[in-house]
């Protein structure tokens, strides 16, 4: 394998992590697409068969959508707007994001505790 294109993934990875730990990964969806082409090593069969422009296909019609819905994301519990990505386990788990209400609602209602609840409420009384 070209050390160029490893470097080249690693780095591409490790961006699109950095952007997800720090909340910035927007569309849930859009990031697993950019994820996976990163998977996608040259000489490959998803490389040879065009895979990777499918993929990008996918993310610019889901930018597409998130524009025309008024380019933010929608909290998958009560349907409200949804500014910034944070810490969430249903979003880890199932890829969706929840507003800030619907985690205080789900962390009352049930029986675990939650790092990232607690790591919401710790921001919103910072800023």
């Amino acid at each position: 394998m070209n050390s160029d294109y490893l470097r080249k993934q690693i780095e591409r990875q490790s961006d699109l992590l950095k952007k997800r730990w720090n909340g910035e990964e927007g569309d849930p969806d859009v990031w697993n697409l950019e994820y996976m082409i990163t998977e996608i090593r040259p000489g490959s069969r998803a490389w040879n068969r065009g895979v990777i422009r499918s993929l990008r296909r996918a993310i610019k019609a889901l930018e597409r959508e998130g524009r025309e819905s008024g380019g933010g994301l929608i909290c998958a519990v009560c349907g409200k707007p949804v500014e910034r990505v944070k810490p969430c386990g249903y979003e880890r788990w199932n890829g969706q994001v929840t507003c800030d209400e619907c985690c205080e609602e789900c962390f009352r209602s049930e029986p675990f505790p939650c790092r990232d609840h607690d790591e919401r409420m710790k921001e919103k009384s910072e800023g």
